[in-house]
């Protein structure tokens, strides 16, 4: 039985775009660890960006051809959101050691001057944020204002959010 040369080629793409998570490395944020997790293995030291009395909510990040993505730990995947749906990645780092960082509220629909940048040089800025969301807290990306989070099988977005800052105002020693 011959297989179509198309099928061949979207399962190719689909694949490299799943096999395309790797790390940073010469351009990581100096004094943060991120663990490649899979599954429901999160490290018992992951940092939480909880907001205060809800649940534990662990930062992940997918890193892909053109920019890094943040979001959070579902029940097994990285939650991400984009596009108007959530996007759930099932291979991912999870933050687990980030000093010197804190949260502030956005500045209206701006990142705050000391916020951390993950991008890393990779693509476009790409900050994270969280808001409250039926007494849980949701992390995502800040994007054209908004917090974009992705949560079950959409994308919700705030316009009231918090960003993950450098608690100093200056960012990390280098």
């Amino acid at each position: 039985m011959k297989t179509p040369i198309r099928a061949i080629a979207i399962a190719a793409s689909l694949l490299g775009t799943a096999m395309s998570v790797a790390p940073l490395a010469a351009d990581e944020i100096p004094g943060f660890v991120w663990e490649a997790v899979s599954g429901e293995s999160v490290p018992a030291t992951a940092y939480s960006g909880a907001i205060d009395g809800s649940a534990p909510t662990h930062l992940c990040r997918v890193i892909n051809r053109q920019d890094v993505e943040i979001g959070y730990l579902g029940e097994v995947f990285c939650q991400i959101g984009g596009d108007g749906m959530n996007r759930p990645y099932s291979i991912f780092q999870v933050l687990t050691v980030a000093p010197g960082v804190d949260w502030a509220r956005a500045e209206g629909s701006k990142a705050p001057a000391a916020s951390v940048n993950f991008s890393n040089g990779r693509g476009p800025d790409s900050f994270a944020c969280r808001f409250p969301h039926d007494e849980a807290t949701l992390v995502g990306t800040l994007r054209d204002g908004f917090c974009h989070a992705g949560f079950k099988d959409t994308e919700l977005q705030s316009d009231a959010f918090d960003v993950l800052v450098w608690a100093d105002g200056k960012g990390p020693a280098k």
